[in-house]
């Protein structure tokens, strides 16, 4: 498989960005130029916003990556399902993303490893960005992404945005509301998360926005490669107890971000 660099995938980011932000603003700590330099292999994590937040929000860092130098790096993106399973948007995904459909974690620390990617790039929040407030950071669909930082012994950079400006219909869960999620096939996996946040975000479609503001910050993880347990039900419970420490984190970026 021929991976694409964010300088051959730059056309995808340039016309996202002239399509949804007329400026924007990136803080990042350390600068983009030093990660680059220190760091040779990084795990991104963006905050979702909303469903389609990503459509605004999720490319300005990628320009500014190749602004400081980082152009030859070689990402992966890992994306829904339901994009590589629609027709129109299956090529585009496939082209964006650097894969040629869904895989798992074995193979994302496969390809990680030994492609010569450099940066997987991921939204944790997943589809769990359709309940509670735009700017909560919602709980993580899986701790795979820690799980392979932490294999991979490499740091994980946080993203966060000021702005998802798009349409959208806030509905708020009551108790018989959750009794038909809870009934619907596909909607029943989504109970537990209605149940916290009581709320459903969805969205209608993406807006111009005149400005959007960025910050990003490195966090290491502190449970390390060695520490982690060969038995598989205390594994899982490290990586969430290493997840939870991480998205209280992620939550004061962005709080921080939006003072």
């Amino acid at each position: 498989m021929k991976f694409r660099t964010f300088d051959e995938l730059s056309i995808f980011a340039k016309t996202m960005r002239n399509v949804f932000a007329k400026e924007y603003e990136f803080d990042c700590t350390p600068e983009l130029s030093t990660l680059i330099q220190d760091y040779p292999k990084v795990v991104w994590c963006l905050s979702h916003g909303s469903m389609i937040g990503w459509t605004s929000f999720g490319f300005p860092p990628f320009l500014e990556l190749i602004k400081r130098g980082g152009g030859s790096r070689i990402p992966i993106l890992i994306m829904h399902d339901i994009f590589y399973q629609l027709p129109i948007l299956n090529r585009i995904a496939r082209r964006m993303s650097n894969v040629k459909g869904p895989l798992s974690k074995k193979q994302f620390i496969h390809y990680f490893k030994s492609s010569g990617c450099t940066d997987l790039i991921l939204s944790p929040e997943g589809d769990n960005c359709n309940f509670g407030e735009v700017y909560e950071i919602r709980p993580f669909k899986t701790a795979g992404f820690m799980e392979i930082a932490i294999e991979m012994e490499c740091p994980i950079l946080m993203i966060v945005h000021s702005k998802t400006d798009d349409l959208r219909i806030k509905i708020p869960v009551n108790n018989t509301g959750l009794k038909i999620i809870k009934r619907l096939p596909y909607f029943k996996r989504y109970h537990n998360i209605a149940d916290q946040t009581r709320l459903i975000n969805l969205s209608l479609f993406p807006k111009r926005t005149d400005f959007l503001r960025f910050k990003g910050e490195l966090y290491f993880p502190e449970l390390s490669k060695a520490e982690l347990s060969s038995s598989p039900k205390k594994r899982q419970k490290q990586l969430w107890d290493e997840c939870d420490k991480f998205r209280s984190k992620f939550q004061m970026l962005q709080d921080k971000l939006m003072s």
